[in-house]
């Protein structure tokens, strides 16, 4: 959670950042070749036929994973941009805005910047901001739903109809019958619901602006050609797609493009087991982000802190937001991003008004 005593220290930790970079000549840098390193993508779409297909599987997605120092980001997201940036020639598809060198990648070309850098900046200041995001996600709160429908249930499957969701609240299925949502808390008659037991059987209301005109039907992150490929659940959504990660106070919305899930599926298909959510964060969407934070009071009343951030993020920036890119003399507009959740069974019970994402102050 972010304390109204930290803007000194984030103002500090920026400049840090901001003074570390160094500048290079894009002109000077071999642009190299994707095919020299091996590439880290997700399972090929099998070429089988179709099998009849189950009923519709719902998984809630919790124990979100920001904290990745230490150099684990570089196991984690996927080559978003299909060129593996190493020492010493930095090969990239596009230059970070400030002229900084850019980014190295992680293992087998994994496009991470996220992982690498903004996170642990954002974890030095806010070191509960993992734990607040997941104990949110035990209590039902800002857990991620993957809908699925159209699958056969066997290890590869052409064709899968996938709709991802963000919950607003959970509870079990005991409570699930008789809750509602009074002043956004979910209770049963005088007392609170209970929280989710995780044990693949509770219930997840889902926000309702998730889907065009609430209509569950109509919803607006959704994969109609998903596929299963070695018991792996593959799912690509190219459109902008919001993901919050509430904390006590204040969390992260992140704002994706080229969205990319992949998830095992348990062997009894109680479990969406490591899942890796990849994509790319527009610049312009992560300012919208900081300028917000920047307006709660208290947190940066200069403005410094956001003037900061800003040149960080124009030196950290390594993909374009939206593929193909417009050549290596192009400026980077995005960062890449890569987390890991863990899933287990759940059911949908309905859709609900969420709090609104247009402030992330604290109340």
């Amino acid at each position: 959670m972010l304390k109204k005593s930290l803007p000194c220290s984030v103002v500090l930790l920026l400049v840090v950042f901001a003074t570390g970079c160094s500048v290079y000549d894009p002109s000077l840098v071999n642009r190299g070749d994707s095919s020299v390193s091996p590439s880290f993508q997700p399972p090929a779409r099998p070429d089988v036929d179709d099998e009849p297909d189950m009923p519709e599987m719902v998984f809630a997605l919790r124990d979100v994973r920001l904290d990745q120092r230490g150099g684990d980001w570089r196991g984690i997201g996927f080559d978003l941009d299909h060129l593996n940036t190493v020492e010493p020639a930095r090969a990239t598809t596009c230059n970070p805005p400030s002229g900084s060198l850019p980014p190295v990648d992680g293992n087998e070309g994994r496009d991470n910047v996220f992982g690498e850098t903004l996170s642990p900046t954002v974890l030095n200041v806010l070191p509960d901001l993992q734990r607040d995001a997941r104990a949110a996600q035990d209590f039902g709160t800002g857990v991620i739903l993957v809908i699925i429908s159209g699958y056969d249930g066997t290890e590869n499957d052409p064709h899968v109809d996938v709709s991802l969701a963000v919950s607003v609240y959970g509870t079990t299925l005991t409570d699930y019958p008789n809750v509602e949502l009074v002043d956004g808390v979910p209770r049963v008659d005088t007392r609170a619901a209970d929280e989710p037991v995780w044990e693949g059987t509770d219930y997840f209301w889902a926000r309702e602006d998730n889907f065009s005109g609430g209509d569950p039907k109509l919803p607006r992150i959704h994969d109609d050609d998903a596929y299963v490929s070695g018991g792996y659940l593959v799912v690509n959504v190219p459109a902008l797609a919001e993901f919050p990660f509430p904390g006590q106070e204040i969390g992260i919305l992140a704002k994706l493009t080229e969205t990319i899930l992949v998830g095992k599926i348990g062997n009894n298909r109680m479990q969406l087991q490591d899942v890796t959510l990849a994509g790319r964060w527009g610049l312009l969407d992560l300012r919208e982000t900081v300028n917000a934070l920047a307006a709660c009071p208290g947190i940066d009343d200069s403005g410094e802190a956001v003037s900061i951030l800003n040149r960080l993020l124009n030196d950290i920036a390594d993909v374009r937001a939206h593929p193909p890119s417009a050549g290596p003399a192009a400026d980077c507009n995005a960062l890449s991003i890569g987390i890991t959740l863990q899933g287990t069974r759940a059911n949908i019970g309905g859709l609900a008004p969420g709090p609104s994402l247009d402030t992330i102050c604290p109340p």
